[in-house]
């Protein structure tokens, strides 16, 4: 028998129950992400609360109403919400558990079970590279629990979409490295449906990022092994690709109509730059608590690199001892060479290589390049778990095979002093944003005892191995958990006005009312927060402007242009506007404009309305008469009628934002939808009595929906052809 694989089976005889440890600690640590839950406590800190509890409220009610929930009409005063993209409204998944289970039941359930999802992918996908039980749990938990993951915590789509990852990674592998036929062609259908379903929960640039991820290993199969079937194969999983798109087609073609109607179709490429990570982060590393935001920026969960103290040691270690990989050397390289190239993609506008991508149509619009960080720790956690396999296998290697120059040493000690010398930087050069002392002594701390530990296990002390997966652990939860999922959720204590119409909260210079938890006692806003912020034409902080949309109250901190201070009446932190505009009204003339925002300054909204083309209309009416008047019948999002009674052909206004997807039928017969001051919605009337449907009915949903269904259909006929030639060809060599 070989030597190598005498030394594997006596490793695996000889090892301690490393796995069993790892189970007990991955069910620990997910269990720790379930407690407040478990405990009755809702997760809405950050994003949570701000964004995603708030919209799925209003999803799980539009569900269990049977209604349609594109659009949200209580921010931005109505909003393409499938567009926006951070839903994922039509995935199987949400539409059984916010129709199925109660809203925050649901909720709960959603923002936990990417991590045991994600947990599991990883363990497969390293088994399948051949790393032993132990060393796969450990990536896996790397992955699942190290940093990034955890920080993201408050981005439930984004970690749902992350979670894909390591399965997309394992079934592309299989399709292109199986012998077995019939293998290949069911992880072909994987493959496809995991990339629909990686759309359809919608947040596109993860998408994008998995995507480079599975470019790459593709890559790295054909440079291993540059056959014509390889060839072949990674040309079938291109078309499993593109049937996954066109699967997704319900989520892609919203997504990409909101950004053609969003504010980022006007961001330049220092724009989409914005986010990028600062290479002093690096100090991460070995300093994770130097700072008292944990990293150089205010935004920790996007900028967070650490990895933990145990996985950054072990990365170091197999750097010292490359040579005891063995077979997993050409894995080790292209791990390492993903880590290098994600992380120059994540200094964005310092490291120049993503300004690449911003040359590139709808991708180079993403902005936060940090966000490559997924990968760069996707990385470190495959080269730690062949570390700690390296590892495994030498307890019951002969102490004979070691290297006698093992650069481990130096490496530990260089190690140590850039933790230490990190940590007095930040204190020194930095001082009002460093930490506390004892947090800024904890990361050397940590990296020592994580050092000591890979060095004992090294020299086959097995006590070490179980100190350093406790400690990975313990470091692994106390950087994330304590971030993420145990501080107290964002709490606005001003209380917000009772308010028959809108409100206005937002400031360029204030980050209170940031989110839309407003919404959730009925409140409809003007402003809000949301990814793909829609496009608005008109000033908001102008007295005109906030009068023509109907907002009542304004946060006090918001300037209100054209209004004398003392002529605003103040309440708890509010502004109140009067003289406000109803909902909807009537009016006699349309005045052409290109500039609404500037021109709504000199006109009266009540008697004119400005539109983007020449309207003829009857003619202004007299002097304090209406032109005629108007009455909502029903008011449900995407859904409004309105009775109408005109005295000659007028222009119907309806204060809810524009989109080119809005319908309308007048007394049955289809009629067509105008822009009025620049961000609202206008119906042309005849004389008389009327009864006025405006549906929201985008084109962009009902083409994507049709991509949708013959994504379907190709892949069950290109699956049923393939299974088809598989028993044709079974049959003729029998």
């Amino acid at each position: 028998m070989h030597r190598n694989a005498q030394l594997c089976i006596a490793a695996r005889q000889k090892q301690p129950p490393l796995a069993c440890l790892w189970g007990v600690l991955c069910c620990a640590m997910l269990l720790a992400l379930a407690a407040p839950s478990l405990l009755g406590r809702l997760p809405t800190a950050d994003d949570l609360g701000a964004f995603h509890y708030p919209l799925r409220v209003f999803y799980s009610q539009q569900l269990a109403a049977g209604e349609s929930f594109d659009w949200w009409p209580q921010i931005f005063g109505g909003m393409y919400l499938t567009g926006e993209g951070q839903l994922g409204g039509y995935h199987p998944w949400h539409l059984t558990l916010y129709r199925w289970l109660p809203v925050d039941a649901a909720f709960r359930l959603e923002v936990w079970i990417h991590y045991p999802v994600l947990l599991l992918g990883m363990f497969v996908l390293l088994r399948h590279w051949k790393l032993d039980r132990s060393a796969a749990l450990f990536g896996a938990a790397a992955f699942s629990f190290g940093g990034f993951n955890l920080l993201h915590y408050v981005h439930v789509n984004a970690i749902g979409v992350v979670a894909h990852l390591p399965w997309l990674l394992w079934s592309a592998d299989v399709a292109l490295g199986s012998e077995s036929a019939g293998r290949r062609r069911w992880v072909r259908l994987l493959f496809s449906l995991l990339i629909a379903s990686q759309i359809l929960l919608g947040y596109p640039q993860y998408v994008w990022i998995c995507l480079l991820a599975v470019v790459g290993l593709c890559g790295f199969r054909l440079y291993l092994c540059w056959r014509p079937t390889i060839r072949r194969r990674a040309g079938w999983l291109a078309f499993a690709a593109a049937i996954g798109l066109l699967i997704g087609g319900v989520q892609l073609l919203p997504t990409y109509d909101a950004l053609q109607h969003s504010v980022r179709t006007d961001w330049s490429a220092g724009s989409a730059a914005s986010g990028s990570l600062h290479p002093l982060n690096l100090l991460q590393l070995v300093a994770p608590y130097a700072f008292e935001n944990r990293v150089v920026g205010a935004n920790t969960h996007e900028l967070g690199l650490y990895a933990g103290s145990a996985t950054l040691a072990l990365v170091v270690w197999l750097g010292c001892n490359w040579t005891l990989a063995g077979r997993l050397r050409p894995l080790a390289g292209a791990a390492v060479a993903l880590a290098v190239l994600s992380l120059w993609m994540a200094f964005g506008e310092y490291g120049l290589l993503y300004q690449v991508q911003t040359w590139l149509p709808v991708v180079g619009k993403f902005r936060f390049p940090c966000r490559m960080i997924v990968l760069f720790q996707f990385a470190l956690a495959v080269l730690a778990a062949i570390a700690w396999y390296c590892l495994v296998q030498r307890l019951a290697a002969p102490s004979s095979l070691d290297s006698p120059k093992s650069k481990w040493p130096g490496a530990a000690s260089a190690l140590l002093l850039a933790s230490i010398a990190a940590g007095l930087l930040a204190c020194w050069r930095w001082p009002e944003h460093a930490a506390a002392w004892p947090l800024v002594v904890a990361g050397p701390a940590l990296l020592a005892l994580a050092v000591g530990l890979v060095t004992l296990a090294a020299r086959r002390n097995v006590a070490a191995l179980y100190a350093l997966a406790l400690l990975a652990a313990v470091d692994w939860g106390l950087y994330g958990l304590t971030y993420a999922v145990y501080r107290q959720p964002d709490v606005v204590a001003e209380n917000i006005p009772e308010s028959e119409g809108r409100i206005a909260l937002n400031a360029r210079d204030s980050q209170r009312f940031a989110g839309n938890e407003s919404t959730l006692t009925g409140r409809r806003r003007i402003d809000g927060y949301a990814g793909l912020t829609p496009r608005q034409s008109l000033d908001y902080s102008q007295l005109a402007a906030l009068q023509l949309a109907g907002v009542e109250w304004v946060a006090e901190y918001r300037e209100v242009l054209g209004a004398g201070k003392d002529a605003l009446q103040r309440q708890n932190g509010f502004v109140r506007i009067d003289n406000r505009l109803p909902r909807t009204w009537l009016v006699g003339e349309a005045l052409a404009t290109a500039d609404p925002a500037k021109d709504l300054l000199t006109i009266d909204p009540r008697q004119i309305a400005l539109v983007e083309s020449p309207l003829e209309l009857s003619g202004p009416a007299e002097p304090g008469r209406a032109v005629g008047e108007s009455s909502i019948v029903r008011d449900r999002p995407g859904d409004v009628e309105l009775a109408v009674r005109s005295q000659g052909d007028a222009l119907l206004i309806l204060t809810e934002s524009f989109h080119p997807g809005w319908q309308v039928r007048i007394d049955g017969q289809p009629g067509e939808v105008l822009r009025v001051y620049g961000d609202f919605i206008g119906v042309e009337v005849p004389d008389g009595a009327s009864r006025v449907e405006l549906r929201f009915r985008p084109a962009s949903l009902r083409y994507g929906a049709l991509l949708s269904a013959c994504g379907l259909v190709l892949l069950w006929v290109s699956h049923g052809c393939s299974v088809w030639r598989n028993r044709t060809d079974q049959r003729k060599s029998a």
